[in-house]
């Protein structure tokens, strides 16, 4: 072969525009903008191609994360030292069988879990069922209540005391939504924010 053969120069890089001439003969004749691109409910357009020209004007291309103002994360290097999590989503509403299954993927090397709080009268002994035999400290543990937190965070500061769990070692959150939990019900928003500041007073003292 006497010549070098170049990839580049046989197979052009083909613009948006090349694209776009494609599509629009694809569609026979059906408008482009309509068929191609889809608008959220937030009224965002989402194109069905994206390209460069999409980011140049992307305010957080020249930063950093762990660095002011702070749109790629507030560490760092948390994601390079330590890496992602493994919180594979368990549905179950026996609490015994969600441990079983808990339990077993921990082992296999799941890192965080999600407690899902279906039942708005859980008691101490449903949260000990739900939480036996899981290191509290070696993972990070979330539970989600549509109820209330307040009744939820009082449970779990009980177990990790009566098991001499130090709490500062304790990594997750207890997360609810709880305007959708106002709404259908005749219980008061200002009730549930209330909750939710005097959880987070107290864990300043707890952490």
């Amino acid at each position: 072969m006497d010549k070098e053969l170049n990839i580049k120069n046989l197979f052009p890089l083909p613009t948006y525009d090349d694209w776009k001439l494609e599509a629009e003969k694809l569609l026979k004749g059906a408008p482009f903008d309509k068929v191609l691109k889809t608008e959220t409910i937030e009224g965002i357009t989402l194109k069905a191609i994206y390209n460069e020209s999409d980011i140049t004007e992307l305010p957080y291309l020249e930063t950093f994360p762990g660095t002011f103002p702070y749109l790629r994360g507030t560490q760092k290097s948390t994601k390079v030292l330590k890496g992602w999590e493994i919180a594979q989503e368990i549905e179950s509403t026996d609490l015994k069988e969600w441990n079983k299954i808990v339990c077993d993927s921990i082992n296999r090397g799941q890192t965080s879990v999600w407690l899902k709080i279906y039942n708005n009268e859980i008691t101490y002994s449903d949260l000990c069922v739900a939480l036996e035999n899981i290191p509290l400290t070696g993972i990070n543990i979330n539970i989600k209540t549509r109820y209330s937190i307040q009744n939820v965070y009082n449970l779990f500061m009980k177990y990790i005391t009566d098991f001499n769990i130090d709490s500062s070692q304790v990594k997750g959150i207890i997360a609810g939504d709880t305007i959708s939990a106002s709404i259908p019900s005749d219980s008061n928003l200002l009730t549930s924010l209330d909750e939710i500041a005097l959880i987070i007073k107290q864990k300043n003292k707890n952490y």
